[in-house]
């Protein structure tokens, strides 16, 4: 499922048809169409998706293809970074026991 498809679902499930079939009363006419326009400007979230976890959190999320580092150079370099870095050092305290 692709994210556009993902937020039609989300806005469909809990944005726009949920407050209308649990609704007591029959909307009017008017009230329908504005209820529509203002559900229409709305950005909904599937709860609980990794989207709206790692937005709360601040991260910006980026797609790349599998198995290319070619297309991720900032990304790789830090992991080469962290490798070269912090692995040895890691790797000593836990020799020394610590």
């Amino acid at each position: 499922m692709n994210p556009t498809h993902e937020d039609q679902l989300a806005a469909f499930r809990y944005g726009l048809i949920a407050p209308i079939v649990c609704r007591q009363t029959l909307l009017l006419p008017g009230e329908l169409k504005a209820y529509m326009e203002e559900v229409a400007g709305q950005v909904y979230d599937i709860p609980g998706s990794t989207r709206q976890q790692i937005s709360a959190l601040g991260i910006q999320l980026s797609h790349s293809r599998p198995f290319r580092p070619a297309g991720r150079g900032k990304i790789e370099r830090y992991f080469q970074f962290v490798d070269t870095s912090f692995k040895p050092e890691a790797y000593q305290q836990i020799e020394a026991g610590h």
